[in-house]
């Protein structure tokens, strides 16, 4: 449970796993910049995922801002439990249909 990242050929995923909060959101700023300042794709699996705090939410968010200002690929991949989805939507941030777009449109 938690946090894993693996880099591929020119992108990384990231797989967020179990419940993710304030305890755990050091190891996912410190996952997302490895990622980001690398200048590859970021891929976010969240299908293991089943809790995710504002504090992990806005740190996804901000990277995903990041890379889009960067031209950077950022997105979800792999289907997105209700519960997390249902945060998203709660929290007033679009972030996940955003990045479903962006990779439809890619």
């Amino acid at each position: 449970m938690g946090i894993t990242r693996t880099s591929g050929e020119g992108s990384y995923l990231i797989r967020l796993d179990g419940k993710i909060d304030i305890e755990s959101a050091e190891e996912l700023k410190a996952c997302l910049l490895v990622a980001l300042r690398d200048n590859r794709s970021v891929h976010i699996s969240l299908e293991e995922l089943s809790e995710l705090d504002v504090t992990a939410m806005q740190l996804l968010l901000a990277a995903a801002r990041y890379a889009q200002a960067r031209t950077i690929g950022f997105e979800f991949t792999g289907e997105i439990p209700e519960a997390v989805e249902e945060a998203f939507s709660q929290a007033g941030l679009q972030i996940l249909s955003e990045s479903r777009e962006a990779g439809e449109n890619a």
